[in-house]
């Protein structure tokens, strides 16, 4: 098991408060739930911190529904790590979603060839000296007969 399907529905509940309380709504911005709906960047971004399911699991059993806030503002002053943990997830998958990215501006992955005369300031100290003496380091392909 993976992603969401690794913890129980009170478990993804609560983690689900918890990303809207680091990612509320606002400033024309949705929480970190509206903007993943269908919960499959919750998904992506439980998979990205599976080495710690275990203490996720132990956190998300003791977050209380009723004072949610005042348990994660104690835990960032007594368990700093621990509140890192479910940060990084609902951050995470808040800036995942392509929705986010749109309202950002943010145009996603894009080639970003080397430009001419970009690598010369590297070259003139001889930094990349060392990487050039190596010479390629690659085989070609070998053509494919079909």
């Amino acid at each position: 098991m993976s992603g969401t399907d690794a913890y129980t529905d009170a478990e993804i509940a609560a983690l689900t408060a918890i990303c809207d309380w680091f990612v509320p709504a606002g400033n024309g911005f949705p929480s970190a739930s509206s903007a993943d709906p269908d919960r499959s960047m919750l998904s992506l971004a439980l998979e990205q911190v599976a080495r710690d399911h275990s203490r996720l699991q132990r956190l998300l059993r003791a977050a209380p529904s009723d004072a949610l806030s005042n348990y994660l503002v104690n835990l960032h002053h007594d368990r700093p790590t621990d509140f890192e943990v479910l940060r990084l997830v609902a951050v995470g998958r808040y800036l995942m979603c392509r929705s986010v990215w749109q309202l950002l501006g943010y145009p996603g992955h894009r080639p970003a060839p080397v430009q001419p005369g970009e690598a010369e300031k590297y070259l003139a100290d001889e930094l990349l000296a060392p990487v050039l003496a190596r010479g390629p380091i690659y085989i070609p392909t070998p053509p494919h007969d079909s």
